[in-house]
């Protein structure tokens, strides 16, 4: 029984890996955040096979599950999903409930190839360099200009200062607030010292800068 949930959740898994790879073609694809979800989803199985024969344990075993998938999901939103879903995988695999999430794993799939096709594919990043004092006056002004559209993919400290890097369609970067082209409105925060727009190649993955100051 193990064994065969095991091969259940590599199964499953691998669909996991495939969908992960095609939705983050255009972005930031990590290939080694790509086999630990696969590598943990098998795990996750094993491990719940073995607690299944105890209650007590199961139900330690999905919380810690649960706690982890936590805990890396508020570093990178943007990978939280996938995680999620090696977890639910690996606790129904683990379970012997082939069905229900082979049923899911399906309509997830093809719910990722229907976005990616119908995704916009002139992409840009937006970087902008801030202090941490005005870190969230930011990304408040992101969200309200852009009502939510704007994502953010990245965000990170450099040189005492913060980068944090947003992705958006061709027409999103002409977006003007108040009288006034979005840039040069971030130029009137507090302690913004960049702002920069980027093309995005979604073949070569180059980026070719339009915009930088």
């Amino acid at each position: 029984m193990i064994v065969t949930n095991a091969v259940a959740a590599l199964v499953l898994g691998l669909t996991i890996f495939v969908c992960y790879g095609i939705a983050q073609a255009w972005e930031n694809y990590d290939f080694g955040f790509n086999m630990i979800m696969l590598f943990m989803t098998v795990v996750i199985s094993t491990l719940v096979s073995f607690a299944a024969r105890n209650n007590y344990a199961l139900i330690a075993t999905i919380a810690v599950l649960a706690i982890i998938g936590l805990v890396k999901a508020s570093r990178d939103k943007n990978h939280s999903k996938y995680i999620f879903w090696c977890i639910s995988v690996g606790i129904c695999c683990g379970m012997s409930e082939y069905l229900y999430i082979g049923v899911a794993c399906l309509l997830i799939f093809t719910f990722n190839l229907i976005k990616r096709a119908i995704e916009p594919k002139d992409l840009y990043t937006v970087k902008i360099r801030t202090g941490e004092e005005s870190r969230d006056d930011v990304k408040i002004f992101m969200k309200k200009s852009f009502r939510g559209r704007a994502r953010l993919i990245q965000e990170k400290c450099v040189n005492n200062s913060y980068e944090i890097v947003y992705l958006m369609t061709e027409n999103m970067t002409k977006k003007w607030v108040k009288g006034q082209h979005f840039r040069q409105a971030l130029y009137m925060l507090d302690m913004v010292t960049l702002v920069s727009i980027d093309k995005l190649d979604v073949h070569n993955e180059n980026i070719e800068s339009i915009h930088e100051q």
